[in-house]
């Protein structure tokens, strides 16, 4: 039940910080035991997490614990116990330099394990924070592939309170079945006080794919799951520096209802997009930024903001908007200025 680096079965500790090294690690992945790849082992918790300027970073967790982040417990028990994971900062000054990370069944990429929970922030009120890396990040089943993991059954959900990622390189995060990309876990909101919060203000290329599993938003919400703010700003004198492609459902399901940029099948957080490029692909009942659709209780969103921006958004086999609500859904106010956009309506449906 240990992790790769951390700590063994049931065992804490209170900061991992990790400089100008080589890392493979990677946790037990037999059976229900495993820890985290980097973090604590399954049924412990984490402080803060630190890795600096380090070329090259593979972390894979066991089976219900994260790559990077917390160990999880076993279904059974996520009823009453949950694990705790401290603030997780990778900061790097070359884009060259990449981390790898792989969360085992139920469990986030980077973020937390089953049944898991933040605790702890930055001094910025960050959850997560990645600056200046390029990541790969994929969730097991029901984990996001940066953010939350799923919450077990009866569990009390993996909620990841504030995600930054900003500085230059390529993001590519999947969620798992049920999961976001970058976002909630299967079961595991991020909390309406929260932000996923993207920046790339300087003279160098950031891109972003961010692909959710079924019913889940590329950015944003897991299955059934409402979303926090969303905030997206580039350079403001070129918005090419700063790509998103943002995919719901990406596992082949075509009929879905969670957002693309926004929630998974719930109420949105307000979303504003600035200074970007942006592509968003949502199918059928999700609209591809704004809200998803979930039967009997479709999604709301108070305010979607664009501002020089490039936005496409082209979900197929839609019944939603492609800016706005998801099908059934209500939207107080949008809002685009100096953009170019091309997709479906805009609004509601």
């Amino acid at each position: 039940g240990g992790a790769g680096i951390g700590t063994g079965l049931n065992c804490d500790v209170n900061e991992i910080a990790i400089t100008k090294s080589n890392i493979i690690a990677k946790a037990p992945a037999d059976g229900e035991e495993g820890g985290a790849g980097i973090g604590s082992g399954r049924a412990g918790s984490v402080g803060t997490i630190k890795i600096t300027n380090c070329p090259s970073v593979e972390a894979v967790g066991g089976p219900h614990s994260a790559g990077i982040g917390c160990g999880g417990h076993h279904t059974l028990v996520t009823t009453i116990l949950t694990t705790k994971c401290g603030p997780i900062v990778l900061t790097a000054n070359n884009p060259d330099y990449k981390v790898k990370a792989f969360g085992g069944n139920k469990a986030a990429g980077i973020g937390t394990g089953l049944g898991g929970k933040f605790k702890g922030k930055t001094k910025d009120g960050n959850s997560i924070v990645i600056d200046g890396y390029s990541v790969d990040a994929s969730g097991g089943y029901g984990g996001a592939g940066i953010g939350g993991g799923a919450n077990g059954s009866g569990g009390r959900g993996a909620d990841s309170n504030s995600i930054l990622i900003k500085g230059k390189g390529v993001i590519n995060a999947n969620g798992g079945e049920g999961a976001a990309g970058i976002g909630g876990g299967n079961g595991g909101n991020i909390t309406k006080k929260g932000k996923i919060n993207i920046q790339c203000k300087q003279d160098k290329p950031m891109e972003i794919v961010a692909r959710g599993g079924t019913n889940s938003a590329g950015i944003g919400g897991g299955k059934d799951q409402s979303s926090c703010e969303i905030v997206i700003k580039g350079h403001p004198r070129k918005r090419e520096l700063l790509k998103i492609r943002a995919f719901a459902s990406s596992a082949g399901n075509r009929i879905n209802d969670a957002a693309a940029i926004g929630s998974g099948q719930d109420d949105a957080g307000n979303i504003t997009i600035k200074d970007a490029t942006v592509y968003a692909d949502a199918p059928y009942a999700g609209a591809d930024i704004g809200s998803g659709s979930l039967k009997g209780r479709p999604g709301k969103i108070h305010s979607i903001t664009i501002d020089n921006s490039t936005i496409a958004a082209r979900g197929s086999n839609k019944i939603a908007a492609g800016i706005g609500a998801g099908h059934g859904g209500s939207i107080d106010r949008i809002k685009i200025s100096n953009s170019t956009y091309k997709g479906n309506s805009i609004g509601t449906s």
